[in-house]
C-alpha cells in the first residue's frame, strides 16, 4: 500500500494504482488509475468544511445524494447500493450508461467534509477494479479540514 494524498485528503492505495492527476487538465480532482492495464479511472472531489453550519450528513443523506447525481447525469437507476454509518459514513450505487461504461458512485463524509467519489470502467475490469476501488474509499481520511467528533 502506498499513501497518496491531495485535495484536502489522504488515501491508502493498493501499489498497482497510480495517481494520474497530473496527466490531466490543470483543474482535474485527484485521479487514480490501476497502472498496466485497460482499468478505469477513480475520482475523488471533495467538500471541505471552513466555517458556518457543520454539514454533519447521515447515511441517508449521502444516499440521496448518490440517487441525485445519477439522476442529473441521467443514469437508468442505481443498483447495488449501499449505506454504512460507522465514523465514517459511506452510500454508494453503482448506474450503468450504456453496456460498456460502469459508474460506481460514493459519497463519504466524516460529519463535516463530504466527498464525492467517482469510478468510471468498463464490464471488463469492473469486478477487479471495484475491490479496491471499495477500500481505497473506506481509507479515507481529511487532512486539510476540521473533523467533526
Amino acid at each position: 500500500m502506498t499513501q497518496v494524498s491531495g485535495s484536502g485528503i489522504t488515501l491508502n492505495v493498493p501499489d498497482l494504482w497510480t495517481d494520474i492527476t497530473d496527466a490531466l487538465d490543470a483543474r482535474a480532482p485527484l485521479t487514480l488509475a490501476r497502472s498496466g492495464v485497460d482499468s478505469g479511472v477513480l475520482q475523488f472531489s471533495p467538500a471541505l468544511y471552513r466555517k458556518g453550519t457543520i454539514p454533519n450528513p447521515s447515511a441517508a443523506d449521502l444516499l440521496s445524494m448518490v440517487q441525485e447525481f445519477g439522476s442529473q447525469q441521467g443514469f437508468d437507476s442505481a443498483s447495488d447500493q449501499l449505506v454504512e454509518t460507522k465514523a465514517l459514513r459511506v452510500a454508494a450505487a453503482t448506474f450503468h450508461d450504456g453496456p460498456e461504461r460502469h459508474i460506481r458512485v460514493w459519497y463519504v463524509s466524516d460529519g463535516a467534509n463530504v466527498l464525492l467519489v467517482t469510478y468510471v470502467g468498463s464490464p471488463r475490469t469492473l469486478v477487479e477494479d471495484l475491490v479496491d476501488c471499495e477500500r481505497i474509499v473506506r481509507s479515507v481520511s481529511f487532512t486539510e479540514a476540521q473533523v467533526l467528533q
